[in-house]
């Protein structure tokens, strides 16, 4: 899906039509405005914020309240 504004450009181009063209070159601008919201300082596209959802990523070692782990990260004693 990220692409499809290259084929809309190539397809436009081969069959002589303006307007394909146009809108795979709007398709980019969206992208690149849409990579450029992302790269702020909340890391958050478009669609997070509008869904308001976000991933988060979690240090090692460090476990999530209310989860219990499926695999237990270090052997315990009685397994050595």
């Amino acid at each position: 899906m990220k692409w499809s504004y290259l084929l809309l450009g190539l397809l436009g181009t081969a069959m002589h039509q303006t307007l394909i063209v146009w809108l795979g070159n709007l398709m980019a601008w969206v992208i690149v405005f849409g990579c450029l919201a992302a790269a702020g300082e909340s890391k958050l596209a478009w669609h997070d914020r509008w869904a308001q959802t976000a991933v988060r990523r979690i240090r090692a070692g460090r476990a999530i309240r209310g989860f219990e782990p499926v695999l237990n990260p270090s052997p315990s004693r009685d397994t050595l």
